[in-house]
């Protein structure tokens, strides 16, 4: 038992738990996975633009540009912050690029939702048509990728301000 569990009675940090390498196979892990999502989302958003769907006319209703460009930013945004991650390695600072987006695009999302409720976000943007996806399938995808980046870049986080990573 360590000295501040001995004075707050509490158990051991979740983090000592682990060996300083398996932690930092872990955290190696989440960058990759982190850049791969990324770049998918963001593949996936330049190939749509080039389509002829209805939907890439429209304005955005945060930002009032059409989606066609929206898509196009997002994913030279997406593109950019990949290689941020790849290129800051496995520091303090790719964990703070994932957070900032991540964190930037949630902002992003609940804006959408109180401009026009019950609005879909284009996120994928037509890709879902020509893989027969349902709109709500890709809605609950996306949000869920959206949380394993935040919180896992919140949970890392905390290991390299705590040194056990």
């Amino acid at each position: 038992m360590t000295r501040w569990q001995s004075r707050t009675g509490l158990p051991p940090h979740h983090l000592d738990m682990f060996s300083v390498a398996e932690r930092r196979l872990a955290l190696n892990v989440f960058r990759i996975s982190a850049i791969a999502i990324l770049v998918l989302t963001a593949a996936a958003k330049l190939f749509s633009v080039g389509g002829d769907a209805v939907l890439l006319e429209l304005p955005d209703p945060v930002f009032g540009l059409k989606y066609r460009h929206m898509m196009v930013l997002m994913g030279l945004a997406e593109i950019l912050v990949a290689a941020m991650i790849f290129w800051l390695g496995n520091s303090q600072r790719s964990l703070v690029a994932i957070q900032g987006f991540s964190a930037a695009v949630l902002v992003y999302r609940v804006s959408v939702e109180m401009v026009g409720p019950g609005a879909l976000c284009p996120c994928l943007g037509t890709l879902h048509e020509k893989l027969g996806l349902s709109e709500g399938a890709v809605e609950i995808t996306t949000l869920s990728l959206l949380a394993y980046l935040l919180v896992g870049s919140i949970y890392f986080s905390l290991g390299h301000r705590k040194g056990a990573i």
